[in-house]
C-alpha cells in the first residue's frame, strides 16, 4: 500500500531499478523504473493532444486560482497541473490544457496578466506503450 513516491524513495536509497509487490505477504509482482518513468508521462499529461504551458509565478495565495481564472476565461480545460519550488518565493508551474487557442494568443493572456512565461507549446498525442 506504498505510494508511487514510497517505491521511488525506497529505489533511489537502495540504488535500485525494481522492487517487489507484495500482496498478503506473498509477491504479486514487481515495480520498475520504467514503471516509474510511465507514471510521470503520464501525470505530466504527456502524450496529449493540447498545450504545454511553462509559467514562473511568485508564490502567494491564489496564485493556482488566477491561472486556472485565466484558463476558464479562455474557454480551455487544464487537463494536467504540476507545481514545484524553482527557490523560496516562485514556483514553476506546468499546465497541459486542451481547447481551441493559439499558443501565442495564450502566451499573451498571460504575459498580460503579469505572469512570467517561461515556453509554450503545442503538444501532439502519442502512445504510452
Amino acid at each position: 500500500y506504498a505510494s508511487l513516491e514510497d517505491a521511488i524513495y525506497i529505489m533511489l536509497q537502495n540504488k535500485v531499478g525494481v522492487l517487489p509487490v507484495v500482496d498478503n505477504d506473498q509477491i504479486s509482482g514487481i515495480i520498475t523504473d520504467k514503471d516509474v518513468f510511465r507514471a510521470f508521462l503520464e501525470i505530466s499529461g504527456y502524450g496529449q493532444a493540447g498545450i504545454r504551458i511553462g509559467l514562473e509565478v511568485i508564490d502567494t495565495p491564489r496564485v493556482l486560482e488566477k491561472i486556472a481564472n485565466l484558463i476558464s476565461s479562455e474557454n480551455l480545460n487544464i487537463e494536467r497541473t504540476i507545481v514545484a519550488p524553482k527557490n523560496d518565493t516562485v514556483l514553476r508551474v506546468e499546465l497541459q490544457v486542451e481547447g481551441d487557442v493559439e499558443p501565442e494568443h495564450l502566451k499573451k493572456v498571460f504575459v498580460e496578466a503579469g505572469f512570467t512565461v517561461t515556453e509554450i507549446a503545442e503538444t501532439e498525442a502519442k502512445e504510452l506503450d
